[in-house]
């Protein structure tokens, strides 16, 4: 049986497809399928991805565009390998031995779960690669159920929420029908909050060999526009209903909320960031979910707990969307 399916969503990247694929059909553990989802692509991505439909282990799907959610998706349901990993086509792997290091733990972890790897994040705009600075302690991890490990990653700053950054049995995915959510962004924090709560088991290393291109100027994650907030409001609020009618494991419970405060965190600065009449459309369910902040897991959230305590949440929204134009 194949070890590894990589699905790779494709949509208008025909400046790093190339550098993409190769990256992953050189590695030199070969137990391993590729799974090309073209998502609509207008570009010569599409004509691009046909130029590998006759490598033995390479499928390609072309498909209507539908979202990353949607191409993901499709490769998972595609999928053959006894693991999933996903990389996104504007992205790719730095070492060709980044499967053998995945295997490896999977070898010392027989039937492990989820394993979960770090990445490099390549700024654009600066020509600047950045290791991520923060290292597993793989003792807190190995052998241990979810309701040590997830609120040792958050607490460790180490949950990543990407979708990039963890190999996840396929099994997993299908019997409990983990799938992306269609029509958002942000969907990673979903999927990974639902993947984490159904894993039992956990393995990872320490090795960055995934390259994380960011501020790429045509990204859909380069828009800080009214959806961004209305998703992000989307997923607090479906995880806050969640946490609030399902037995959940108490300590998961709790470091699910410290999570979903940093996020809020984030959502105020969205919101902050706004014109009048586009805050207006969101503002009153926004402002239910301020309790949130009371959750503070480092000094950034005290404060802002403290300063929403002090001057309201109208206030605090207007000056952490003023830090966060200040910070561009």
């Amino acid at each position: 049986m194949t070890i590894f399916s990589i699905i790779i969503p494709i949509y208008n990247v025909e400046k790093y497809l190339t550098e993409c694929i190769e990256s992953v059909l050189n590695q030199s553990f070969k137990s391993f399928e590729v799974i090309l989802v073209n998502d609509g692509s207008t570009d010569s991505s599409g004509v691009m991805c046909d130029q590998y439909k006759d490598y033995p282990n390479v499928k390609v799907i072309h498909k209507e565009n539908g979202g990353l959610s949607d191409a993901r998706n499709c490769g998972i349901k595609t999928a053959t390998g006894q693991y999933l990993i996903f990389i996104d086509s504007d992205d790719y792997w730095n070492s060709n031995h980044a499967l053998d290091n995945l295997y490896q733990q999977i070898e010392r972890n027989k039937d492990v779960d989820v394993v979960m790897y770090k990445q490099i994040s390549y700024y654009m705009k600066k020509e600047k690669f950045i290791p991520n600075p923060n290292f597993y302690d793989l003792d807190c991890i190995q052998n241990h159920a979810a309701n040590e490990v997830i609120p040792y990653l958050i607490e460790s700053n180490n949950f990543s929420a990407t979708a990039w950054s963890v190999a996840v049995k396929r099994t997993l995915i299908l019997e409990h029908q983990i799938y992306f959510e269609k029509g958002i962004k942000s969907e990673d924090i979903d999927w990974s909050f639902h993947l984490f709560l159904y894993a039992k088991s956990f393995a990872a290393t320490n090795e960055r060999f995934l390259i994380y291109r960011k501020e790429r100027p045509e990204s859909i994650t380069n828009t800080i526009e009214l959806k961004n907030a209305q998703d992000l409001l989307f997923i607090i609020d479906k995880w806050c209903n969640y946490l609030k009618v399902n037995t959940v494991n108490q300590r998961i419970k709790q470091a699910y909320y410290n999570y979903l405060a940093y996020q809020y965190l984030i959502l105020t600065s969205l919101v902050g960031g706004l014109s009048a009449a586009d805050k207006k459309q969101i503002y009153k369910q926004f402002a239910e979910y301020s309790w949130l902040l009371c959750y503070h897991s480092n000094r950034k959230m005290h404060v802002i707990y403290w300063i929403k305590r002090v001057f309201g949440m109208k206030f605090t929204t207007f000056l952490v969307g003023k830090y966060a134009v200040c910070k561009e």
